[in-house]
């Protein structure tokens, strides 16, 4: 066999090595998201080994190979590769890429042909042979993915090829593990909030939008109510001690979280204001009913880091299809009610077409 030029100049030059691995930590570190890493360290990888193709997978929850992207070089004919390479269920992706994924140790070509399934070779694209190569990319005992290499040109598997392909799988495994957890928990903070742990405003939103269809569609109604409250301490602890204003927060959405259907959203506006999704209402006071009930659950003091304290409630109401189609509308007019509620006084609630007619 023939080794791949550039691939064993880079793993048997000790400093060539590092830098092709520096370069790679470098645009990881750069990165802006996972899947812009992903592509940028494939292609230099591949590119400075001399491979035609460089294709990368993440394993999902379910273990299973996740296509997330791919780079080949100018010229090359990687339309029929790349459409078995995309599809999870090729003979292609198991046959090198599967079975990385399930041993966690680099393989090529060479390894898989003594397995009971066709050769690497005869399930490429086309009449074009390729021979492969494939490392994990492993965080502690985890394989969090895999990249594989492709080229036209046979090649041996050298011990120095091997242990640069096991820096860069650690590399970037590592990567994957910090940077994967980091987006994960940005994309939860999106949906949902911090401090009371309830849907997040954007989440609130996508909900109501699906709701208002299923209500067009089975000819139904439903409410948004707006809320506000106000907390206020019974008697200041010793030494001013009183509770923050995230602990009463998270309380008092336990309390909301209470009053309401398991299929209802109770969501967090903004600062002490919360809002609460209510589909399929049947009647047109329903809605009234829920806030009613809010209004009695936030009555009792709250006890929080020792101390008591009030719980004033306002609650503004609009419905659908009475008072708008959409969200934007509905909430603009519960947001109107709630500022007459607020005109009543302590502890009352509107509804918003009780006094916009």
């Amino acid at each position: 066999m023939v080794q791949v030029p550039n691939t064993a100049e880079t793993a048997n030059n000790g400093p060539l090595a590092s830098s092709l691995q520096y370069g790679v930590a470098s645009l990881l570190a750069r990165a802006e998201t996972v899947s812009d890493a992903l592509f940028n360290a494939v292609k230099k990888i591949a590119d400075s080994g001399g491979w035609e193709m460089g294709v990368a997978w993440l394993a999902d929850e379910s273990g299973n190979l996740s296509y997330q992207s791919e780079w080949h070089k100018a010229g090359c004919d990687a339309a029929g590769l790349l459409g078995q390479i995309q599809n999870a269920e090729s003979a292609l992706v198991a046959a090198l890429p599967g079975k990385v994924l399930q041993t966690g140790e680099l393989a090529s070509a060479s390894d898989i042909r003594v397995e009971p399934r066709p050769a690497l070779v005869d399930v490429a694209a086309g009449e074009k042979r390729y021979s492969a190569l494939a490392f994990p990319l492993r965080y502690a005992a985890n394989t969090l993915g895999v990249v594989a290499l492709f080229c036209s040109s046979k090649y041996d598997l050298d011990d120095g090829a091997r242990r640069m392909f096991e820096g860069l799988a650690q590399d970037i495994g590592q990567f994957l593990h910090a940077r994967g957890g980091y987006e994960k928990r940005v994309k939860q903070a999106a949906l949902h909030d911090e401090v009371t742990g309830l849907p997040g405003w954007p989440l609130f939103l996508d909900r109501g939008r699906q709701m208002l269809l299923l209500a067009e569609r089975n000819d139904s109604s439903l409410a948004v109510l707006h809320i506000n409250l106000d907390f206020s301490a019974v008697e200041q602890g010793k030494e001013g001690r009183h509770a923050t204003t995230h602990e009463l927060l998270a309380r008092a959405a336990e309390r909301l979280s209470s009053c309401v259907r398991s299929y209802d959203t109770v969501a967090r506006f903004a600062d002490n204001q919360f809002t609460v999704l209510l589909p399929e209402m049947i009647d047109a006071d329903d809605a009234l009913v829920v806030a009613q009930k809010i209004i009695a659950t936030m009555s009792p003091s709250l006890a929080v880091a020792g101390l008591e304290y009030t719980v004033s409630t306002s609650v503004g109401i609009a419905r659908h299809p009475q008072d708008g189609f959409d969200m934007p509308t509905l909430l603009g007019q519960a947001s109107q009610a709630l500022l007459q509620a607020k005109l009543l006084g302590i502890n009352q609630c509107a509804l918003y077409g009780e006094f916009a007619r």
